[in-house]
């Protein structure tokens, strides 16, 4: 009995010093482990979110992050402005009608092709290309592993995308 209270007691410390939980994955996200400095340089310079719309590289967007209920969960979805430097304001060109469950890990950012980037916990990583100022075309970088993936997507997730 003293060999299975011991191995129990071993199992919890080990699980406790690697950030595993017995209710569930209540581990830091990927952001929390990288330190508060480097969080808050990446959430403001690069991770769009609802409180920070984010430039794209060439300063021509702005990718604004909504929220929703659709009475079932909570989800994220994406606008892309654009913006007028003459006249100091944006005008929202694309709503995005992807609906991303914040329950899971979401990210949403540029990349340096002004391409819009959104990795998805629970259903993939996606890519938008702008084809003119109001049609930006979808697609699924599962079916293009041939384009490069955001600096930023590989630190976050390096297990994902090596």
């Amino acid at each position: 009995m003293k060999i299975i209270i011991r191995f129990i007691l071993m199992l919890v410390l080990i699980m406790a010093n690697t950030g595993c939980s017995i209710m569930g994955n209540n581990s830091k996200s990927s952001i929390d482990k990288l330190g508060a400095n480097y969080k808050k340089e990446l959430t403001s310079e690069y991770l769009a979110t609802i409180k920070n719309p984010v430039k794209s590289p060439s300063g021509k967007y702005l990718l604004i992050i909504i929220e929703g209920n659709d009475g079932i969960v909570n989800y994220n979805q994406f606008q892309i402005a654009k913006i007028n430097n003459e006249e100091m304001k944006s005008e929202v060109i694309f709503n995005s009608l992807d609906k991303f469950r914040t329950r899971d890990t979401v990210y949403f950012l540029w990349d340096n092709e002004d391409r819009v980037w959104v990795y998805s916990g629970d259903i993939g990583t996606f890519y938008w290309i702008r084809k003119n100022d109001n049609v930006w075309e979808k697609q699924r970088y599962v079916d293009h592993k041939d384009t490069p993936v955001p600096e930023i997507l590989k630190k976050l997730r390096p297990n994902v995308f090596k």
